[in-house]
């Protein structure tokens, strides 16, 4: 009897460990769920498709930003400047506001104040001041492509690898070279001056939208074009210390 009893106990102990076994492996496991820190639509509509291509690294926001050591496809903010340092833009920058660029490759630019550029090379097209009147200072630097500033421009040991185009009323090139320059006005009593200096070269044209401006070419500097609509002359101009 107490054989059996014994037999009858262990039958009961296996049939419930089996049924605990049965349990737990029909439980429905939790599911996963993938987060995705890409905040672009999985299927972009055509103007986004033209704009830019799909990127990879995308820094789009509001406020003032800054970027150092990195590598993004393109930036694009509003309400903020832009600082970069040691970065790389495959696409384009775009700002409403200033931009500052030190030891960088950036491509395109949309600039709508202006512009500080700093031993650095712009691969594409750039354009400065689309908000209003502004400026651009640029040090050390290469543009390969067309550069359009709505406002003054100083350049020091630069070059435009092709036209220089701008509402200003002063430029000033300092140990640069350029294709072409175009200089237009904003109002008929403006009186533009742009000032070559330190062996700068202009390859090209110098093109004054007005018959009232002036070229200032110190003795080590050229144009290797003509000038149209303006006066050339080695001596300084007396307006040239008051811009």
């Amino acid at each position: 009897m107490k054989h059996l009893l014994f037999g009858l106990t262990i039958v009961a102990l296996m049939v419930s460990l089996v049924s605990c076994a049965s349990k737990k492996r029909s439980r429905k496991e939790p599911e996963i769920i993938s987060s995705s820190t890409n905040s672009f639509p999985q299927n972009p509509s055509p103007a986004d498709t033209i704009s830019f291509p799909r990127p990879l690294h995308v820094q789009a926001r509001q406020g003032p930003l800054r970027y150092r050591n990195g590598s993004y496809d393109w930036i694009d903010t509003a309400g903020g400047p832009i600082d970069l340092n040691h970065v790389q833009v495959l696409s384009g920058v775009k700002t409403d506001r200033d931009l500052v660029v030190s030891h960088s490759s950036v491509a395109g630019l949309r600039i709508g104040g202006g512009g500080m550029i700093c031993n650095s090379h712009v691969e594409g097209n750039a354009y400065f001041g689309e908000g209003g009147f502004s400026h651009l200072e640029a040090f050390d630097t290469t543009f390969y492509h067309t550069v359009s500033v709505n406002g003054n421009v100083t350049g020091e040991r630069c070059h435009f690898m092709d036209d220089l185009e701008a509402r200003a009323q002063f430029i000033s090139l300092t140990s640069c070279d350029t294709k072409s320059i175009y200089i237009y006005i904003s109002s008929p009593n403006d009186l533009p001056v742009v000032q070559l200096k330190a062996n700068t070269i202009v390859d090209g044209d110098i093109v004054f939208d007005t018959e009232k401006g002036y070229v200032v070419v110190d003795e080590t500097s050229s144009v290797k074009g003509f000038v149209h609509g303006g006066i050339v002359t080695t001596e300084p101009f007396p307006c040239v210390s008051s811009y």
